[in-house]
C-alpha cells in the first residue's frame, strides 16, 4: 500500500452529465479493531467516528442502486473522484467512505499496521447498515468497490464468517469488487461466501500486490464453486486506473513477497517459517512501481459498468 503522487487531470467532457443531483455528508460511529481483535471477534473498544459523502445521481424518482467506494492506503484521491463520476453517469448513487480523517490518519503507506485493512472492513459493514436505511437507496442493490487496502473490505466482506460476526441485520452487499487486492493472506473460511459475485481487477505487472496471490485465491474460490472472476491486464502496473505518468517509483512498505495465513486465535503467520508475521520479516521490502495505463483503465471501467448493470438490473 504505497503513496503515489497523482498528476492533476481533467475529466472528459462526456462526464459532465455525471454531476450529482444531491450531496449528503454522513458521520457514522465505528470501532478500530486490530487485525487480531477483528478475527477473534473481540472488536476492540477504541471508538471512532468516520465520515462518508453520499452522492445521488440525476435520476427519476424511486429507489436507487448504490456503490460504496473504499480508498487505498494513501486515502481518497483523484481516482475515487473519477470512478464516482462514471457511476453517477450510470444512474448509480455513490458513497465515498473516509476511514482515515476521523481517526487522525493521513495515510498508512509507511506503517500499514497503523490501521488494518480489516478495520476498513468493519467500517464497510457499519456504512452498509446506514446506507441501507436511506429512503432513496434500494437496500438490495448496494455493491462495494475497494482499492488496495480498501479492497480488503470490498472482497472479504463477502465471507459468511465475517458477515455473521459484524454484518448488519438489514442488508448485505450485492457484489464485491476489488482493484489491486492484497490476496496474500489466506483467512479461515475465506471460500465460504454468500451467493453474491466477486470480481478482482489486477495489473499483471503489479509488483506491490503480485497477481499470483490473487490467482491462487481465485482457484480456491472456484474449487468451492463460488461466483468469482479475476480480470488481469497484461503489462499494467499498480494503480493502472489512476491517471498520471505511465511509470513511476513509489515509496512505502512492500509485503508482496509475503505469503501469510490466519491461524487459531487470530494469529497471522508467515508460510515461510510458520512463525507470527512481523514487518521485520525477510519478505518485507521497500518501494515498488505504479503507472497509468489508459487502455487497461478504459477496459476496466467498461467491465465494471457492464457488471453492475447486470447485478443491478439496469436498462
Amino acid at each position: 500500500m504505497l503513496r503515489v503522487t497523482i498528476a492533476a487531470f481533467s475529466l472528459a467532457a462526456s462526464l459532465a452529465h455525471a454531476q450529482p443531483a444531491r450531496i449528503e455528508l454522513h458521520a457514522v460511529p465505528t470501532l478500530t479493531p486490530t487485525a487480531r481483535q477483528f478475527l477473534t471477534g473481540e472488536r476492540g473498544d477504541k471508538a471512532s467516528l468516520i465520515a462518508a459523502e453520499l452522492r445521488l445521481p440525476q435520476s427519476s424518482a424511486g429507489k436507487l442502486p448504490a456503490v460504496m467506494l473504499m480508498h487505498d492506503a494513501a486515502g481518497i484521491d483523484a481516482a475515487i473522484e473519477a470512478w464516482s463520476n462514471e457511476l453517477l453517469g450510470q444512474g448509480i448513487a455513490v458513497l465515498i467512505v473516509d476511514s482515515f480523517s476521523g481517526r487522525g490518519i493521513a495515510d498508512t503507506v509507511q506503517d500499514p499496521d497503523r490501521l488494518s485493512g480489516l478495520a476498513l472492513l468493519f467500517d464497510a459493514y457499519r456504512m452498509l447498515e446506514r446506507l441501507a436505511q436511506h429512503p432513496r437507496i434500494d437496500a438490495e442493490r448496494i455493491a462495494i468497490i475497494g482499492f488496495g487496502k480498501g479492497a480488503v473490505a470490498a472482497v472479504y466482506s463477502s465471507m459468511a464468517r465475517f458477515e455473521r460476526m459484524y454484518g448488519p441485520p438489514n442488508a448485505m452487499f450485492a457484489a464485491h469488487i476489488g482493484f489491486h487486492t492484497p490476496c496474500n493472506v489466506s483467512y479461515i473460511g475465506e471460500t465460504q461466501t454468500g451467493n453474491k459475485p466477486i470480481r478482482l481487477f489486477h495489473g499483471a505487472a503489479d509488483d506491490l500486490e503480485p497477481v499470483a496471490h490473487c490467482r491462487e485465491f481465485l482457484q480456491r474460490l472456484r474449487r468451492a464453486e463460488r461466483d468469482a472472476q479475476l480480470i488481469e491486464y497484461a503489462g499494467a502496473q499498480r494503480q493502472f486506473d489512476v491517471p498520471g505518468p505511465a511509470s513511476r517509483e513509489v515509496r512505502g512498505q512492500n509485503r508482496g513477497a509475503c505469503r501469510l495465513e490466519e491461524r487459531a486465535g487470530g494469529q497471522i503467520v508467515s508460510l515461510a517459517d510458520g512463525k507470527p508475521f512481523t514487518p521485520a520479516d525477510r519478505c518485507v521490502t521497500q518501494g515498488a512501481h505504479a503507472g497509468y495505463d489508459a487502455a487497461a483503465h478504459a477496459q476496466a471501467v467498461n467491465a465494471v459498468k457492464a457488471f453492475l448493470a447486470e447485478v443491478f438490473r439496469l436498462r
